[in-house]
């Protein structure tokens, strides 16, 4: 495990989930598996793999019992991750406002950020591989450009550039490097 949290973020379609789902395949790191209130997709098999599908009670519990150290709402669901969740994982997959709000609550570990910069076309392509319906595409590309808004002026640890023809192996590799580079500074 490593001593720093690496918080992931991008557009829907980006390619967030494969690569973290890789990097923790390949190299052994963890991730945040959070938790949400929406359905499963019910065509996109990975979708076990990234979310624990809960309900409201058990978010307002962990609310209740101080464990929400980040949280989001998306189209009528919240999204959320516990402290348990976050100190025991390397990656966090996370929206910009779940960001947010984890580094203005969570103090355990440094937070570093990578954005995955991904062109539309291919994000549009992605969503309707995995099953997104062309509402629902929209529907995420338009949030996406609001919450990506002033991207340009966002600081980001690291950017990684993920085309439709990206080698996932060669980007692995040199985010592992940026990784242990991270890791070998002091605090």
């Amino acid at each position: 495990m490593t001593k720093n949290l690496y918080c992931v973020v991008g557009e829907s379609g980006s390619g967030k989930d494969t690569i973290v789902n890789y990097m923790c395949n390949r190299y052994g790191y963890t991730k945040v598996i959070s938790n949400t209130t929406r359905p499963i997709r019910t065509n996109d098999e990975n979708d076990k793999l990234n979310h624990i599908f809960s309900n409201v009670e058990q978010y307002l519990q962990d609310k209740e019992n101080n464990e929400v150290v980040a949280e989001t709402f998306f189209n009528g669901n919240v999204y959320w991750a516990t402290k348990t969740q976050v100190n025991n994982s390397d990656f966090y997959i996370i929206n910009i406002k779940g960001l947010k709000h984890l580094q203005d609550t969570y103090r355990d570990k440094m937070i570093f950020t990578i954005y995955v910069e991904t062109n539309e076309a291919t994000r549009k392509l992605r969503m309707e591989e995995r099953g997104d319906s062309e509402e629902k595409i929209e529907e995420r590309i338009k949030n996406d450009k609001e919450a990506f808004a002033d991207v340009d002026y966002q600081h980001w640890d690291c950017i990684i550039r993920n085309s439709r023809h990206s080698d996932l192996s060669v980007i692995a590799m040199k985010l592992n490097d940026v990784i242990k580079s991270f890791e070998s500074k002091e605090e």
